[in-house]
C-alpha cells in the first residue's frame, strides 16, 4: 500500500543520511502486546523496516520482540514500560548494540 512505499522511504532516507557519516542506523521495532488495536500496523511497519535494513549494508534489524514478556511487571498497558521493563529492556538493548560495535 501507499503509506508503506512511504514509510520505507523514510526508512532508506535515514540510512542515506547516516552514509554521509560513516553511521550505521540500527532499526528496533517497538513492542507492544497483541492485544493493542496498534498491533497488525505496527507489525507491518516492522516489516518494512526489516526489509529495508536487508538491503543496505549500514542498517541492521535488532528484533528484541521475544526478548521480554509483555505483562504487568514489564508493561503498564499494551504498549508502555514500567519501570523495571525499561530496565531490563534497556539493559538488553546496551548489550545487543555493544555486540555489534
Amino acid at each position: 500500500s501507499e503509506w508503506k512505499d512511504l514509510y520505507a522511504v523514510r526508512c532508506k532516507m535515514a540510512i542515506e543520511l547516516a552514509k554521509m557519516w560513516n553511521g550505521k542506523v540500527i532499526f528496533i521495532p517497538e513492542l507492544l502486546s497483541k492485544k493493542s488495536i496498534y498491533y497488525k500496523s505496527i507489525c507491518e511497519m516492522h516489516d518494512v523496516m526489516k526489509k529495508v535494513s536487508e538491503n543496505n549494508k549500514n542498517s541492521l534489524f535488532l528484533d528484541l520482540r521475544d526478548e521480554i514478556e509483555i505483562d504487568k511487571n514489564n508493561f503498564i498497558d499494551n504498549l508502555h514500560f514500567t519501570k523495571l521493563g525499561c530496565d531490563k529492556f534497556s539493559g538488553m538493548l546496551y548489550n545487543n548494540i555493544d555486540k555489534i560495535l
